[in-house]
């Protein structure tokens, strides 16, 4: 049987690049080299599924594919090895900013569906109020907070990620240029983390494992919603400097979505890859 070079292959070696850069980068500032060993390992542990498959005859193996699995695998074995070095500390100015990213990324859905948008609204009020009032010292609005940046996330993740990109995986037509390699880097970045996030939201789901009991199950999630909440902290900007953050980021979020100067994939990308450098340093500065 003769082989061929499939041209996809740059392409998932790219995004699987960023799959590894956007994990080292989760865990850089808190990993010792213990915890990087682990990752190594994770993550060659992952390539097994680059093997073909029981019933998989060899004309039908696509390595893209497998690595596409192997992938999924290593989100599935490092998210919930690191998740206390992987879930990032929060204030109330990275819920905001969040919340107008957020509305960005819905800004459709929000006009098609008004009870959608009456929903979302109340939330955004509740960020906005406790911006102001500093709700969060009760640990139950810690926790429902943190659980609110988690959803933004996934839903800004959601809704300009763009699942077509990676087509190749799944055998669609795919072209080697540097932009298309950028893009696949970019995507591997984002797939990574939105895919970790996603798992930490599952894990909320009261749905009991076998031989657990319901009221077992929902102790564990009461237990990491609390955990959730002691990442929230307590610091904030003062009221002017929030006010005029609110108002230069919604602004140049409300002028892009009129101008389109930039692409929209792009710009919800552009989070997700510096999200290591993004949380909390506006809070930092106060």
């Amino acid at each position: 049987m003769s082989f061929t070079f499939d041209p996809a292959l740059p392409l998932a070696l790219a995004f699987g690049l960023g799959v590894i850069t956007q994990a080292w980068l989760l865990i850089k500032d808190r990993a010792d080299r213990g915890d990087l060993k682990t990752a190594r390992n994770l993550f060659l542990f992952s390539l097994l599924a680059i093997l073909p498959g029981k019933h998989e005859r060899l004309e039908e193996y696509r390595l893209v594919f497998h690595l596409f699995l192997s992938y999924c695998f290593f989100v599935v074995t490092f998210g919930p090895y690191f998740r206390k070095k992987i879930l990032p500390e929060i204030s109330c100015d990275t819920l905001l900013l969040w919340n107008l990213l957020f509305l960005y990324a819905v800004r459709e859905a929000l006009i098609a569906n008004p009870l959608f948008a009456g929903a979302v609204a109340l939330v955004s009020l509740a960020l906005l109020a406790n911006a102001f009032l500093h709700v969060h010292a009760y640990a139950g609005w810690r926790a429902f907070f943190y659980v609110c940046f988690l959803l933004m996330l996934i839903g800004v993740g959601s809704a300009f990620w763009n699942f077509s990109s990676a087509g190749y995986f799944f055998g669609q037509e795919a072209s080697v240029s540097f932009e298309t390699l950028l893009g696949a880097l970019l995507s591997g970045f984002s797939f990574f983390y939105l895919a970790v996030h996603v798992w930490y939201v599952l894990e909320l789901i009261p749905w009991p494992a076998k031989h657990q009991s319901f009221a077992d199950r929902l102790k564990e999630v009461k237990d990491e919603a609390a955990q959730m909440g002691d990442l929230y902290e307590d610091r904030w900007m003062p009221r002017t400097k929030m006010a005029l953050m609110v108002l230069v980021v919604g602004v140049a979020l409300f002028g892009d979505a009129l101008a389109h100067v930039l692409p929209d994939t792009l710009l919800i990308n552009l989070p997700f890859v510096s999200m290591s450098f993004l949380v909390g340093p506006l809070s930092a500065a106060t």
